[in-house]
């Protein structure tokens, strides 16, 4: 599951308006809250993955669809 996640594009272009959008999958939101609750209880979380929690509200407006 993972390999096939690492071969989709990270930029997709729509095919009407031709604009760039970030292909963000959706379980990342699901990421924001385990890490979360992770940090509350006291286990330590991988730095790159809390420093994308702190950008949450960044991440929710680039969001399409």
């Amino acid at each position: 599951m993972a390999k096939s996640r690492l071969q989709s594009s990270l930029l997709v272009r729509h095919p009407e308006t031709k604009q760039f959008h970030v292909n963000l999958d959706s379980s990342i939101y699901e990421i924001f809250c385990e890490a979360k609750h992770l940090k509350k209880i006291g286990l330590n979380i991988p730095d790159p993955v809390y420093n994308l929690c702190l950008k949450e509200d960044t991440v929710r407006t680039h969001q399409v669809g």
